[in-house]
């Protein structure tokens, strides 16, 4: 997976192309847990050329938002496609995320 991070005062988005998997899950945990540790707070992980995600990227994205409320912050989820949203869709993450 490609991601790129661009970062906008308190406001840091992550670009996420090609495979969230196991091994990507993992790359994205520590760059997470970095704008965590850099008190950022609005994550943005934009998913419009994502094209596949794991159950491992959806426990990433979880914890992701777990922490980032923690420390009263926000995650987004925006520019889904219709893979990826029909997997946040099938299993309820949808209802967690907020998906723009």
């Amino acid at each position: 997976m490609k991601m790129e991070q661009r970062k906008k005062d308190d406001t840091v988005t992550l670009l996420l192309e090609g495979k969230l998997d196991t091994l990507s899950a993992t790359e994205l945990k520590e760059v997470i847990d970095d704008c965590v540790k850099n008190d950022t707070v609005s994550l943005v992980l934009d998913c419009e050329a994502l094209t596949y995600i794991s159950s491992a990227g959806l426990r990433t994205l979880l914890t992701a938002h777990k922490k980032m409320q923690a420390q009263k912050g926000g995650l987004r989820v925006i520019h889904c496609n219709k893979t990826v949203l029909s997997v946040f869709k099938m299993t309820g993450f949808d209802k967690i995320l907020k998906l723009d």
